[in-house]
């Protein structure tokens, strides 16, 4: 989904559209999913940041930034490296598809942070004792 206005990569989830949120562009997709004859509410799989908006969306003349002249254009701050790590997850729902591998991907969506800092420590800890620093 929308990777503009966002920095932060460890906030990356996989995950169904309807567990989304903190995202614009998937609550845009979600009401114009459900606005079809036969609407759609789950079963979608996409990647999305759970990261909250640094600063609100400001729409500034853009004619001059616009490719063409009457080209609606909006100016958004991305971080170059965001988009791609969102390739990335993509890339790889779709190799696992593929190849026939069944990975549950919805239990990332709902771990807290406690849960996190403590996958954290137990890496940390490897780490330390495979490397020594």
């Amino acid at each position: 989904m929308g990777a503009s206005q966002k920095s932060d990569p460890t906030n990356i989830q996989i995950s169904d559209i309807s567990e989304t949120r903190e995202d614009p562009l998937a609550r845009a997709v979600r009401k114009g999913l459900s606005a079809n004859s036969k609407p759609i509410y789950r079963g979608i799989l996409c990647v999305f940041s759970t990261e909250k908006p640094r600063a609100p969306i400001v729409r500034p003349c853009t004619h001059d930034t616009a490719p063409l002249p009457g080209f609606r254009a909006g100016i958004l701050p991305v971080l170059g490296p965001l988009p791609a790590i969102f390739g990335n997850c993509l890339a790889t729902i779709i190799i696992e598809d593929l190849a026939g591998w069944r990975t549950d991907w919805r239990g990332n969506a709902n771990r807290n942070n406690r849960e996190w800092s403590r996958m954290h420590r137990k890496l940390a800890t490897k780490e330390q004792s495979r490397t020594g620093r």
